[in-house]
């Protein structure tokens, strides 16, 4: 949507005469076409789309349910910088976890499975966050399909 280019009020293409927060003639910034052509076609050779491969729901869901302890969603998504921070985090808590619930249970080898598990179910449920919201953005910016 366009803004007023005195007040940065979002316009309709209805509005452009007046802007109907601050009054103004003429609000558009100099933008005379409001139409985009949806049917021009990519140059894959661009290096400015080099990375113009979709990324999907159902493969980041699946890969925060099989990898997600080591991060590697985060780098599927192209957010290289969540990918290290994300996979450190859940080796410190499932280690966490397992001396804790080693000691609770008496049992090292049913910690260290508690330990897991939880980290497994936390990893599931931020996959299904990105599975069910459909306007998630990947790290350039473009929509999950």
């Amino acid at each position: 949507m366009p803004k007023c280019k005195y007040c940065g009020a979002r316009l309709t293409k209805f509005d452009k005469e007046r802007c109907p927060v601050c009054g103004a003639v003429a609000p558009f910034a100099n933008d005379q076409s409001q139409t985009v052509d949806i049917t021009k076609e990519f140059d894959f050779n661009n290096p400015e789309l080099k990375d113009a491969t979709p990324r999907f729901r159902k493969k980041v869901f699946l890969y925060f349910a099989l990898l997600g302890w080591c991060g590697y969603p985060f780098y599927y998504l192209r957010k290289k910088k969540m990918f290290p921070i994300w996979g450190a985090i859940n080796i410190a808590l499932i280690v966490g976890f397992s001396i804790l619930f080693s000691y609770v249970t008496k049992m090292i080898w049913l910690g260290i499975l508690i330990g897991i598990g939880i980290i497994e179910l936390v990893n599931i449920c931020y996959g299904l966050f990105y599975l069910l919201f459909p306007d998630i953005k990947d790290g350039s910016g473009e929509f999950l399909l």
